[in-house]
């Protein structure tokens, strides 16, 4: 027998753009706001209440799947009464890990996996419309193997999956280099102007855990130095700036707290000192990058003064 919830599924074609492991374990609760895209979470174990926007609450168990075609507004509790923490999951950080709400410790009561679809069928927008609000099924096979899939993707440590790539690059690469090209003609009309750009400690010394992102750090340092050397007969100026280990939510809420990252307020205050102090630098480096930037001895007025030749060579003066 066909089931047609599990045809249109197919038809839509959806594949994950994000997913994340989520527990609560005791008294917790959680408001999202409205994303209004396809979002799908599934239980893996215990249970938790879900209330959507205009919908009946629901009690949610082990192997349900939820899915929201145009996610609106919902709230997910466990069953002690609980004033629910309010996320916006337009500007939420993504989390490297399990997210955990309530308590912290021992064996939680739900977890569960939660995350947003792309669809790539032409016809998503059509078929979408076809959906209610809100989708709650259990024992739906094909939906089952879809899940399992998913699951299986996000307990992997995969960062080179295709998903994290194109979105790192799309941020930390592709992004600032057409932002700086859309302004250069701007710039290069005013007296005096400076492009900041911004690479990492980890565009010298790469970090094994994100690949990706080190590679996008590296290209940024590499594009600023042949950015610096194509307009220096410009009223242009080209500084990158390459943080440290720094305490932000970066890679999790935990970092902000961890004792071996550079206080934020230090980062801050440190670079304003060298922006001010430095008036010749290209590279705008607090101490604490220092281990990286200059790893096995590295000589870096060898290195500018090699690029300047080369670069005078290879375009004939």
């Amino acid at each position: 027998m066909v089931d047609p919830l599990s045809e249109v599924i197919t038809l839509l074609r959806p594949r994950t753009a994000f997913s994340k492991l989520i527990s609560g374990a005791g008294r917790w609760g959680v408001r999202y706001s409205a994303f209004e895209q396809p979002s799908f979470c599934t239980v893996l174990e215990g249970s938790c209440r879900l209330t959507v926007d205009g919908q009946e609450s629901t009690t949610l168990k082990a192997g349900d799947f939820v899915l929201m075609p145009a996610t609106p507004g919902f709230t997910m509790t466990g069953f002690v009464p609980v004033t629910p923490e309010q996320i916006n999951p337009k500007t939420m950080p993504s989390p490297t890990g399990e997210v955990r709400h309530g308590r912290r410790g021992g064996r939680p009561d739900v977890r569960m996996l939660g995350g947003y679809f792309l669809f790539d069928s032409p016809d998503a927008a059509l078929l979408v419309s076809l959906l209610p609000v809100l989708l709650h099924v259990r024992g739906v096979e094909r939906l089952s193997v879809l899940v399992k899939l998913v699951r299986e993707e996000s307990l992997e440590q995969r960062p080179g999956r295709p998903s994290v790539i194109d979105d790192t690059i799309a941020t930390n690469l592709t992004a600032p280099l057409q932002l700086t090209a859309a302004l250069l003609p701007h710039l290069e009309a005013q007296p005096k102007a400076t492009v900041l750009t911004v690479s990492s400690g980890l565009a010298f010394t790469p970090l094994a855990l994100t690949p990706t992102y080190s590679a996008t750090k590296a290209a940024i340092h590499a594009w600023s130095i042949a950015l610096r050397y194509q307009l220096r007969e410009t009223s242009v100026e080209v500084l990158e700036l390459a943080p440290p280990y720094v305490q932000t939510e970066l890679m999790g809420e935990q970092q902000a707290k961890d004792p071996n990252a550079m206080p934020l307020a230090d980062f801050i205050s440190e670079t304003m000192d060298l922006l001010s102090a430095q008036t010749d630098a290209k590279e705008i480096l607090v101490k604490r990058v220092y281990p990286l930037r200059f790893a096995g001895g590295f000589n870096s007025e060898k290195f500018y003064s090699f690029v300047d030749q080369f670069n005078a060579a290879m375009s004939g003066h």
